[in-house]
């Protein structure tokens, strides 16, 4: 299953006029392995992330106008809670990012350009990045897509072949990161230590995959970077056709895209 899929679920998205969608509680444990996950009712518990996202509730609808704009960058703080503010395309020599790794997604509908925090989640952040030395994202795929939720890749091939992973990583989303549209995050099972190569995108906030959520310091998901350019991307990659499919090894993947979403490469910018 997918680390952000192993539990899967939906959630309405607004704005676009599209389908309201119910979560799938695998769908964030999917962001792992997106595979074997049913959807259930937004008002399920999704592990989303972990069981796929662990979220207890459906996402709230955001404003057009926030949905359309691109996620920031820096991260500053706000009664000790750091908050990630909309904008549009930040150049990656902009002050406030200037000293910040980044990563260009090169992906077959287009570029994608994230600002990582290694302050704020200096494990994952490292992981991903050693992830992107080995040349592990490669050819794979976005595998599990679905608007007004997220989209989740790093696990799988472009012939839906799963990726040998490292180690998992210990959580960081107890980092005041939250998980607002733009930003990016670690997908796992429902073992909040269970994080590898996957990740998603979150193409909507996601509040009930914040870490406190569903509960005092119940764990939610590792956000540990943020799209800078490229949100139009995430957007076009959000809103394509999706299907089920049974995989090599018996397992059956959900809300996999009909023509498949190829990471081309990803590399580090600095």
């Amino acid at each position: 299953m997918s680390e952000l899929v192993k539990s899967g679920f939906h959630k309405n998205f607004g704005g676009l006029k599209t389908k309201s969608y119910s979560m799938a509680i695998g769908v964030l444990l999917l962001f792992v392995t997106a595979c074997g996950v049913k959807d259930d009712n937004k008002n399920n518990s999704t592990d989303a992330a972990a069981n796929s996202i662990s979220g207890s509730s459906g996402l709230e609808k955001q404003t057009e106008a926030t949905k359309n704009s691109d996620a920031s960058v820096s991260p500053k703080n706000t009664q000790g809670r750091i908050v990630l503010e909309p904008s549009q395309d930040i150049a990656t020599d902009n002050p406030a990012i200037a000293d910040l790794p980044k990563a260009r997604i090169t992906t077959s509908m287009g570029p994608i350009t994230i600002v990582l925090y290694p302050e704020q989640a200096p494990i994952s952040v490292e992981n991903f990045k050693n992830y992107v030395a080995g040349r592990h994202y490669s050819r794979t795929v976005f595998h599990r897509v679905i608007p007004g939720f997220m989209i989740q890749g790093g696990g799988y091939s472009s012939f839906l072949e799963p990726r040998k992973t490292n180690d998992p990583i210990r959580y960081e989303g107890d980092n005041g990161l939250n998980n607002d549209r733009g930003t990016i995050a670690m997908a796992r099972t429902s073992n909040p230590d269970s994080a590898t190569s996957q990740w998603y995108i979150n193409h909507e906030d996601n509040e009930n995959l914040n870490h406190g959520a569903r509960g005092p310091d119940v764990p939610g998901y590792t956000v540990f970077g943020r799209v800078i350019s490229g949100m139009n991307i995430v957007d076009a990659i959000a809103l394509v056709e999706t299907g089920t499919q049974v995989i090599g090894n018996g397992q059956t993947l959900q809300n996999v895209p009909v023509d498949p979403v190829v990471i081309n490469n990803v590399e580090m910018l600095n």
